[in-house]
């Protein structure tokens, strides 16, 4: 026997061409594997009332898989409709013979799997941890305290002690083992803040209560791909930009003071980059070590030439005084 292992998928159109990329690339990690199992642990739609052509994507991959497969899928916190931790999600919608949704709590005995879909209520995530048969597999879709994810550290209520089981998670966006605990992460990236990130799937081989774990880098099969350059390093970089392989979404840094603060410039970016989407974004004037310090010796109840004096004598910013006064003048007579 043989399943794939899939997560966080965010199925949606949030532009033309984006949904049919998500959906190419979970089938291409799919096909030829052999798979008798797929399990797909939360955060299949990335919004919480799909829309009719995301429904109609999703039953059209469901259908695929389940050709020669049976298909479990976990309702994330995306999927549900809301925070309720009622159960209603638009997943109940693709249940069938061979496809398994499950919305609360569930188990597949014949394959020793345990399932635990999102809860805003961590406590019972915690409770039902407790209560995992021994030598089962735990699927779920939630974090632990303190572990790494896409946005920084995942604060929770339940630490990586109350695992006792072989767990693996969806929902972080990150790739990662510690003790008992795989979190898989996405198969391609789901937003800029994800951009460079390296996207993997999980594979189980064996028999029930005797699997065996893998994973494996997807590669270049069609899905989003978010990129970030910086515009001085762009242009050396346009193979990796411009392979066809990808769904490619841009964001591109710009000095706001540069001479490349043009209204020819997205033209141009679009002429060398041949990309769907590109999203400029300006440097931040001033970086944080030129922001200043700068703390009254008093309680302030007021604004006086006396603090003005004061603040601009102990200036970090590469801006002369005489700048920094003369722009204080033209505040002061503006309209």
């Amino acid at each position: 026997m043989k399943a794939l292992i899939i997560t966080d998928n965010h199925l949606g159109n949030v532009m033309p061409g984006y949904l049919d990329a998500q959906i190419e690339c979970l089938k291409n990690i799919y096909e030829g594997g052999g798979y008798t199992h797929v399990i797909m642990m939360g955060d299949v739609f990335i919004r919480r009332s799909p829309k009719p052509t995301t429904l109609l994507k999703l039953m059209d991959l469901l259908n695929y898989y389940s050709m020669f497969s049976e298909v479990h899928i976990l309702r994330g916190n995306h999927d549900s409709e809301t925070k309720a931790d009622d159960g209603i999600t638009a997943l109940t919608l693709f249940a069938k013979s061979n496809v398994n949704i499950y919305e609360h709590v569930g188990m597949d005995t014949s394959m020793g799997w345990f399932f635990i879909p999102h809860y805003e209520n961590e406590n019972i995530i915690k409770k039902t941890l407790e209560s995992v048969p021994e030598k089962s597999l735990v699927f779920g879709h939630f974090g632990y305290s303190d572990c790494p994810n896409i946005l920084g550290r995942y604060s929770s209520l339940i630490t990586l002690d109350e695992f006792r089981n072989r767990t693996f998670l969806g929902h972080l966006h990150s790739n990662f083992r510690r003790k008992n605990v795989t979190v898989l992460g996405t198969q391609y990236t789901t937003s800029y803040v994800e951009a460079g990130k390296t996207n993997y799937y999980g594979v189980l081989e064996g028999e029930p209560y005797n699997w065996q774990y893998s994973q494996k880098k997807v590669p270049a099969c069609g899905g989003p791909r978010h990129l970030v350059y910086a515009i001085e390093d762009l242009y050396n970089n346009l193979d990796e930009i411009n392979d066809p392989d990808y769904f490619t979404l841009l964001r591109v840094w710009v000095d706001s003071l540069s001479k490349e603060n043009q209204v020819g410039l997205q033209e141009d970016l679009y002429e060398h980059c041949k990309v769907k989407s590109i999203d400029i974004q300006f440097n931040p004037v001033f970086s944080e070590e030129e922001l200043s310090d700068y703390v009254p010796s008093s309680d302030v109840f007021s604004i006086t030439d006396e603090m003005i004096e004061d603040y601009v004598n102990k200036n970090t910013t590469t801006l002369s005084k005489g700048d920094l006064m003369q722009g204080l003048e033209l505040l002061r007579h503006e309209d």
